[in-house]
């Protein structure tokens, strides 16, 4: 009997060189749910900074939830994006407070 030259292994005609590293769809990278909250926050902050409060209460937890997903090794895209969604949300916000009290500041008739 004469012995294989690599030792004991059987060879499987079937097994592809890479085949230890397949993933099946869908195991592969994870999803960072945190990223995904932040980009939604942030995308509905820069329509609710038209309403005088609801834009700040959007904004703030979109760029906590944002930062908190940065720290996660998926998602980094979507929670870069969650925060700068929520901080152009959160600039516009400010300035509507600012130009609203101006307003009513000057026109103390006005309601």
């Amino acid at each position: 009997m004469s012995q294989s030259p690599f030792g004991d292994q059987q060879f499987n005609p079937y097994d592809s060189p890479n085949s230890m590293s397949y993933k099946p769809p869908g195991t592969g990278g994870g999803t960072n749910a945190l990223a995904i909250v932040s980009l939604v926050l942030g995308i509905i902050s820069l329509v609710a900074w038209l309403i005088a409060c609801c834009g700040v209460v959007v904004a703030i937890p979109a760029l906590i939830t944002g930062f908190i997903a940065l720290q996660k090794p998926y998602g980094r895209g979507m929670a870069i994006g969650g925060l700068v969604t929520a901080g152009i949300g959160l600039v516009l916000s400010i300035i509507n407070w600012i130009v609203g009290i101006i307003i009513v500041m000057n026109n103390p008739n006005m309601f």
